[in-house]
C-alpha cells in the first residue's frame, strides 16, 4: 500500500485503529473487533501527522428500536389484532352453519317437525305422482303437531297408528279397509283419491285435550291415501303407507309399518 495516501482511523464504537487508502473514503467496512458496519471517513489533508480520525457508523448497522409496548402487526393481519381475527372466524363459523341449515331444508324428506317446514311441503300432495315415499318408520305431522307411530295395530280389517308417549296424548290415526271377508292379500295397493270410493268407514284422527277428554276429527272421502301390503302373518302385518289430509293443517303420514295383529286394542 501506497504510505502516501494511507492514513489511520478509528473505531466509534471499541476505538480500533484501522487503515484504509484515501480513494477508499465513504467506502464501507466492518470493524475487526466488534464488527460494527462503519464508513471510511475522508483521509486528513497532509497526511494528518499523527491525527487519528473517528469514522461514522455505516446506515446499514443502525437499527430503530421498537418500544415493548408498541408489537408490529404482522403484514397481512387483519387491524384490530387477534379481536380483528376472532370477528373473522365468528362470521366464518355463521356463515358454515348458514350453508348447513340451507342444505338441511332443501334435502328431500329431511325435516317434518315444522308446519312451514320443507319436509312438510314435500310430503303433503293431491297427486298420486308427486309422492315421495318413505322407508322410515311412520311420522308426519297431524293437526299440527309432530307425529311418530310407535305403536302399529291391525284389528280385523282396521289399521291403526298411535303414537304413545308426546303431545297430545293419546294422538292417533284409524283407517277402515273394504276387505271381502277380512282377507287382507300380499302385495295389493291401495290408491283412493278425493273423487274415488272411499273406505268402509271414514279415516279418523283421535286424541284427548288437555283436560282428557276424547276429540276427533273424520274425513269420509276428503284425502289422498296410498297403501301396499307387503307381508300378512298371524302375527304381523307389513307395508308402507302415505295418507294426506284435507285439514287446514294439511296433515299427513308416510313410511312402514308392521302392525301387530289384535283382537282388541287397549
Amino acid at each position: 500500500m501506497d504510505p502516501v495516501s494511507q492514513f489511520k482511523f478509528a473505531c466509534p464504537i471499541c476505538g480500533q485503529h484501522l487503515q484504509a487508502r484515501s480513494e477508499e473514503a465513504g467506502h464501507t467496512t466492518e470493524c475487526p473487533t466488534c464488527f460494527k458496519k462503519l464508513t471510511v471517513p475522508q483521509a486528513p489533508a497532509n497526511g494528518g501527522g499523527n491525527l487519528i480520525i473517528a469514522a461514522a457508523l455505516a446506515e446499514s448497522s443502525r437499527r430503530v428500536a421498537v418500544p415493548p409496548s408498541s408489537p408490529q402487526t404482522p403484514v397481512g393481519a387483519p387491524k384490530g389484532g387477534s379481536r380483528g381475527l376472532r370477528i373473522i372466524l365468528i362470521v366464518t363459523f355463521l356463515a358454515v352453519l348458514a350453508v348447513i341449515a340451507g342444505l338441511v331444508f332443501l334435502w328431500p324428506g329431511a325435516a317434518v317437525d315444522s308446519p312451514s317446514d320443507g319436509g312438510m311441503v314435500q310430503r303433503w300432495t293431491t297427486r298420486f305422482d308427486e309422492l315421495q315415499l318413505l322407508e322410515t318408520p311412520v311420522v308426519g305431522r297431524l293437526n299440527g303437531w309432530s307425529f311418530e307411530a310407535n305403536r302399529q295395530i291391525w284389528r280385523g280389517t282396521q289399521l291403526i297408528l298411535r303414537q304413545e308417549g308426546g303431545s297430545p296424548a293419546g294422538l292417533r290415526l284409524e283407517l277402515t279397509f273394504p276387505l271381502a271377508g277380512g282377507e287382507l292379500v300380499p302385495g295389493k295397493t291401495w290408491k283412493l283419491r278425493t273423487k274415488d270410493p272411499p273406505l268402509t268407514a271414514p279415516v279418523r284422527m283421535l286424541w284427548k285435550d288437555e283436560r282428557g277428554d276424547n276429540q276427533s276429527l273424520v274425513f269420509p272421502s276428503d284425502y289422498l291415501l296410498w297403501v301396499r301390503f307387503d307381508a300378512v302373518s298371524k302375527k304381523k302385518v307389513t307395508g308402507r303407507i302415505h295418507l294426506c289430509l284435507s285439514d287446514p293443517e294439511h296433515s299427513w303420514v308416510a313410511g312402514r309399518f308392521e302392525a301387530d295383529v289384535k283382537t282388541v286394542v287397549k
